[in-house]
């Protein structure tokens, strides 16, 4: 097979989770290229990757028909679909007519690939999509796959850190938000997290928002006026991938950005509550999961005031991180270090005791 086709409306951390599969069918059979139809941004995912193909719109008017109830047998095709060997549905339950009929207009292989399982099955999103794989007579790897920044894009996200005092040394990411306010661990834990790394730990944290996290613009701005955070929000996907890959460390909840800083590489720390870890949890190479329980009622609460201790296992998880001069990030932020710059050497976080 040439060419394949993959339709994925998922959100950013689902589409990402779907990414080992669909790599890993690109190293096992090879085909020439690969379609999607997802979200137009996600095409900042595929940098340096040889089989990313063209994108399309998931959204296109002509998808609707394969929604209807009376679907009629020559409803007019999405464009681009003809030229494909295959093609690969990734969805829900709702969505296993639409590749049925889609079967029917086309003269090639149509697969439904549930995209993500039910709770109960207790089995994470990538596995339970390569089993589907392996079960439809493919029998694909299963590993991380890795997200690139764009050169141009790294020195975009370079000039956006020197804009806001950052130059040279490690820094560390922080995203307090998540698509969902249940996600989000209480913001006094963000709180007294940022107020140990700008005081105590001595590094730069960059706080980045995106479009769901509006309830947090005041937390985020109280650290900017009283810790010396930075703020990024809302950047573009690719920016945002180059920012990540030039970070130190992120800490961040459940949510895509979360999963995205896993894919880059960068040592990740992934707060859990309500949701399933064992599903959900991001992948990577330098992935921690912390698993927390809290009041939703409480998510949006902190005193910029509090001077608490930052939380056991994330301090612990920073400390290891910013321990590792040698890694990919020192290497990294040396090689992109602009002309005349030189690189600061990885301070030591402070010592002490952190309380969750």
């Amino acid at each position: 097979m040439k060419s394949i086709g993959i339709f994925h409306q998922g959100a950013l951390g689902d589409f990402l989770l779907s990414l080992p599969a669909v790599e890993g069918f690109y190293h096992l059979f090879g085909p020439s290229y690969m379609d999607f139809w997802t979200k137009s941004e996600y095409a900042a995912l595929f940098y340096g990757k040889a089989y990313a193909g063209r994108f399309f719109s998931p959204d296109d008017s002509r998808w609707a028909a394969f929604h209807m109830d009376d679907f009629t047998a020559a409803p007019a095709l999405p464009p681009g679909v003809t030229q494909l060997d295959a093609f690969f549905l990734f969805g829900q339950e709702n969505t296993k007519r639409v590749a049925d009929l889609l079967s029917r207009r086309l003269r090639i292989p149509v697969h439904w690939i549930r995209s993500f399982p039910n709770e109960a099955a207790q089995r994470s999103v990538t596995e339970t999509l390569v089993d589907q794989f392996h079960a439809l007579g493919w029998p694909i790897p299963n590993r991380p796959v890795r997200v690139m920044a764009d050169p141009a894009e790294s020195l975009l996200a370079e000039d956006i850190l020197r804009n806001q005092g950052i130059a040279g040394g490690p820094f560390a990411v922080v995203h307090p938000g998540s698509g969902s306010l249940k996600k989000i661990w209480p913001l006094r834990n963000w709180w007294s997290l940022v107020r140990w790394l700008r005081n105590d730990v001595g590094i730069p944290v960059v706080l980045t928002l995106g479009p769901a996290d509006a309830p947090l613009h005041p937390f985020a701005e109280t650290a900017r006026g009283e810790l010396g955070a930075a703020v990024a929000s809302s950047l573009p996907l690719a920016r945002l991938v180059a920012l990540l890959d030039l970070a130190a460390l992120y800490v961040g909840n459940d949510s895509g950005i979360t999963h995205l800083a896993a894919a880059v590489g960068t040592p990740s720390a992934a707060v859990f509550g309500p949701t399933a870890p064992e599903i959900w949890a991001p992948r990577g190479r330098n992935v921690q999961v912390i698993r927390r329980q809290w009041n939703p009622e409480n998510v949006l609460h902190w005193d910029a005031k509090a001077a608490d201790a930052p939380d056991e296992a994330a301090a612990a998880f920073v400390e290891r991180a910013l321990a590792g001069e040698s890694t990919r990030h020192s290497r990294d932020r040396r090689r992109n270090c602009g002309k005349g710059e030189t690189a600061g050497k990885w301070g030591q976080p402070a010592a002490g005791n952190a309380d969750s």
